[in-house]
């Protein structure tokens, strides 16, 4: 159901990884480890799915994908 509500905002592959990834309790710095992409380049993946989302917070973030 997650995979099918992000489709609905046009996000990239990765953005849709990094959005799984905060929603199964990773930080920042586990999903930079983990991708080998810097802290920033975290960051700022997650400020385009927040502006793609049209929320500001992680637990906007999640309210806007577990609504129905």
């Amino acid at each position: 159901m997650i995979e099918r509500r992000l489709e609905e905002f046009s996000l990239t592959e990765t953005e849709k990884r990094i959005v799984l990834s905060l929603m199964n309790g990773l930080t920042v710095s586990d999903i930079s480890k983990r991708t080998g992409s810097t802290l920033l380049t975290v960051r700022t993946h997650i400020k385009r799915i927040y502006e793609k989302m049209g929320v500001n917070s992680r637990e906007k973030l999640f309210a806007q994908l577990t609504r129905h």
